[in-house]
């Protein structure tokens, strides 16, 4: 578990965080990667253990039905950013309802601590997608899929490895990382990057 989760923040760390001057190939520059896993890693733990001791990780998944009636039914699963949990995207999905000319669903799984990362989402994407049909959604539905912060980074590995049909994909305050650059990713993908922010540079975005 340990070096699955350094492994994802190996990857995830973006390049600013090491130190200056040094090369890819350096021993300096793998220690700082190294390291700044590390350290997210020591801070995620540290706010998870804090929200157990004061009893705030609880949530649920969040179903939300249609609104109204449109020209045809779909989904939209979204999965949560660190620390936020799915009750707090309802505003965002009911806009998002609203505005949209078809029926729409949307499914936000919660996951432990509110924590996706380093945890695989298929789990709870399953569930969530059971819940919704349990709940009346049509098995033939259109599912896209909507990832927030570090919840974009792990959905985007899923969509490419478990969802390749799904027509699209939409990644908020998150990016394509830098090794589906080079390859054509297999889903449409729209990117609201939230680079204004500084938590990352319009490079890694565009």
């Amino acid at each position: 578990m340990v070096s699955d989760t350094i492994g994802f923040y190996w990857r995830l760390c973006p390049p600013h965080v090491f130190p200056l001057g040094s090369g890819p190939d350096s021993g300096l520059w793998k220690t700082g990667r190294v390291l700044a896993a590390l350290d997210i890693i020591y801070m995620e733990h540290t706010l998870l253990l804090l929200l157990l001791i004061t009893g705030l990780a609880a949530a649920d998944d969040v179903i939300l039905k249609p609104l109204k009636q449109g020209a045809e039914e779909v989904a939209l699963i979204m999965v949560q950013g660190l620390l936020i949990q799915p009750d707090q995207y309802i505003p965002l999905a009911q806009s998002v309802q609203n505005a949209s000319n078809y029926s729409l669903w949307v499914g936000i799984p919660q996951f432990d601590g509110d924590m996706v990362v380093p945890v695989d989402p298929s789990e709870g994407i399953a569930r969530i997608l059971g819940s919704m049909r349990d709940g009346g959604m049509s098995t033939a539905t259109t599912v896209f899929f909507a990832g927030h912060s570090v919840g974009g980074a792990a959905l985007q590995d899923y969509v490419n490895s478990e969802a390749k049909d799904a027509p699209g994909l939409i990644l908020l305050g998150s990016f394509l990382r830098r090794w589906y650059r080079n390859e054509t990713y297999p889903v449409p993908t729209m990117t609201i990057g939230g680079e204004l922010d500084g938590l990352a540079r319009v490079t890694r975005i565009m």
